[in-house]
């Protein structure tokens, strides 16, 4: 998209959304490991018992979102997207797991999915020791209902490129749509042993450490994004396989889906 500029496209059919984050002063760097929030080893170690603290990555994310039919152009199509605030909770930096449930449950009403449909979930994960159990515990509480053995593959960005922070959650939509295209869950980086503090029991989760086959041509995947000062953000995505083995099964119905985002 080099040769196009921003008067290129019409704002009646569409939106330009980003983030960026860029680390350029030190004293952020002071302030967060004061807040006991960095992990000493600088990763993500998210899902893992080593998880510490997280570590903070540079980036910038932008995607084009449309309102014009869906065509063989379109990389995913956004289905439901939600945010809430916690209000007054425990702590400025502790999660609140009722109000990521209901931000979850929200954007999933928008989009009228219910959890067996959810194919893959892009956590927030940042790897804190308090925040990554809390947000598996909110998981399951919204996706283990009448999910049966279906498996659902959890990911994080921040365990492959750290934590963009106020570029993090476009971070975790793009590689959603990019997971969608392909119909393979990225793997976790830095996974060797789960944290014992999850709670996954009757959870058919998988918290892949190699690239994992959907076992479906298309798929739905969830993405979370929650700020330490308590605001929480939801989107659900779909999109089908263009690349790789499964590209070539999928069924030209779905390319044709007169499906708007």
């Amino acid at each position: 998209m080099e040769h196009l500029k921003f008067k290129d496209f019409d704002p009646l059919v569409g939106v330009v959304s980003g983030g960026c984050q860029l680390s350029y002063s030190p004293f952020v760097f002071i302030g967060c490991c004061s807040g006991g929030m960095l992990s000493f080893k600088g990763r993500s170690f998210t899902f893992d018992v080593g998880a510490d603290g997280y570590g903070r990555g540079e980036g910038c994310a932008m995607l084009f979102f449309t309102l014009e039919p869906y065509s063989d152009s379109t990389y995913g199509l956004l289905a439901g997207s939600q945010t809430n605030q916690d209000g007054r909770s425990a702590s400025m930096t502790a999660p609140h797991g009722p109000s990521q449930q209901d931000v979850i449950r929200a954007s999933m009403r928008e989009a009228g999915l219910d959890a067996s449909m959810i194919t893959i979930a892009e956590c927030h994960g940042t790897g804190t020791a308090l925040g990554d159990p809390i947000e598996m515990g909110s998981l399951r509480g919204v996706m283990k209902k009448d999910r049966g053995e279906v498996p659902l593959l959890t990911t994080s960005a921040k365990s492959n490129i750290g934590h963009l922070e106020a570029g993090a959650g476009m971070a975790g939509i793009i590689k959603c749509v990019m997971m969608l295209r392909s119909s393979v869950g990225a793997p976790n980086c830095h996974l060797n042993e789960f944290n014992p503090h999850l709670d996954i029991s009757g959870f058919p989760v998988v918290m892949e450490t190699e690239a994992t086959d959907f076992g479906h041509n298309s798929g739905l995947t969830g993405v979370s994004s929650f700020g330490f000062g308590g605001t929480n953000a939801r989107a659900d995505m779909w999109g089908h396989a263009v690349r790789g083995p499964r590209a070539a099964m999928t069924s030209n119905v779905l390319k044709t889906r007169q499906i708007y985002v």
